[in-house]
């Protein structure tokens, strides 16, 4: 059920623009498909398969993407690609020339939405060839981790087998979108902080893995919530601490004016149809998305249902998810199914660490599952 439903999540936008509306009905034929298949496979196959699976789906997926990116990526709408990866390079490059780097436009003539956080990572990347290759470089060396720290057939089939059922991810890393390897990095922050939360290290580097854009600040809600499973008052310094690194982070770029930067004022654009509502409501309803989004991730990551490291995952995932679902049902409330659409896109955040949560409280390996 819950392969299923992260499959879903991560296929429907991908079906829909391509296939158009009715083929919601593919995608939901296709994940209960999918999810049969990769239990069946978490089951049955040897560790040793299981990495051979795993080497051989990489591979493949490295050579499809050495052949389609650049197809994908020539600037021409038709085409079919995406200006997520155009949206960091401009802005690395920016900076690089010494231009205000939340000035520049993708080639769409879209803003700037990476935090600077994502935009650090990403320089060494452009500066390569583009912030398309972080995925190549990080997606394998967390699938690494994973394989060395659970030496599980049944964990590395679950994750590996969900996100490569995705097409929303398969669409993401073909056209050079780097929210993989910003929500893998984002992951491994999250269960680095969960398995020691009093090292002040750690919740740093949490801090920094949050500020990527600002749909993720509201996971920040799982590190406190995993936590105040030790005591509130590590709670309460897990959160100053992640706090301050936003500030230390974004309060530079704020000095012209919150205008000026793209990441926070582009938003507006994008919830301006909610005022068909209720005055206002593009300012209170995306509230009420961020905060349900946070007090989702935070009940979830303090639940003791779930071994610490699942439940930091489980909050993340759930975090976007009822994020995203929230604005389609206020878009498709509003009569905009066209935003609704574009939130859809956004749910495939979930699959990595919502797949991560489900095999690691499948399996029982000590590392992990305390």
């Amino acid at each position: 059920m819950v392969i299923s439903g992260l499959v879903f999540a991560g296929s429907a936008w991908t079906f829909v623009n391509y296939l158009g509306a009715a083929a919601l009905v593919l995608a939901a034929a296709w994940s209960v498909v999918a999810a049969i298949v990769i239990d069946a496979a978490a089951r049955r196959l040897s560790w040793r398969w299981a990495v051979r699976g795993a080497v051989a789906l990489g591979v493949v997926a490295v050579a499809v993407f050495a052949v389609a990116y650049p197809r994908l990526d020539t600037h021409d709408r038709a085409a079919g690609g995406s200006d997520r990866d155009d949206d960091a390079d401009v802005a690395v490059l920016a900076a690089a020339h010494g231009d205000y780097l939340f000035g520049a436009r993708t080639y769409l003539g879209n803003e700037v939405t990476h935090l600077p956080g994502s935009l650090i990572v990403a320089a060494p990347f452009v500066a390569i060839g583009g912030s398309a290759v972080e995925n190549v470089a990080v997606l394998p060396v967390a699938v690494f981790v994973l394989a060395r720290k659970t030496r599980s057939a049944e964990a590395l089939i679950l994750v590996v087998g969900t996100v490569a059922a995705s097409a929303g991810v398969w669409h993401e890393f073909l056209t050079g979108g780097n929210s993989l390897a910003e929500w893998t990095l984002l992951s491994m922050a999250a269960v680095w902080l969960a398995t020691e939360t009093r090292t002040w290290t750690r919740a740093v580097a949490f801090g920094f893995a949050l500020n990527v854009r600002a749909n993720a600040l509201t996971a920040g809600a799982t590190g406190v919530g995993v936590a105040a499973r030790d005591e509130w008052l590590v709670a309460v310094r897990v959160a100053v601490i992640a706090g301050f690194v936003q500030l230390v982070l974004v309060a530079p770029f704020l000095l012209g004016g919150l205008a000026r930067f793209t990441p926070f004022s582009s938003g507006s654009a994008k919830v301006a149809h909610l005022d068909a509502l209720f005055a206002h409501a593009s300012t209170v309803l995306p509230v009420v998305a961020a905060v349900a989004s946070a007090l989702a991730a935070f009940v979830i990551a303090r639940s003791t249902r779930l071994a610490r490291v699942p439940a930091v995952l489980a909050g993340l995932a759930a975090s976007q998810l009822v994020q995203f679902g929230a604005l389609i049902a206020f878009s498709l409330a509003a009569g905009s199914a066209a935003w609704a659409e574009n939130w859809c896109t956004y749910l495939m955040l979930a699959v990595i660490p919502g797949a991560t949560a489900l095999a690691l409280s499948a399996q029982r390996s000590p590392r992990f599952v305390a």
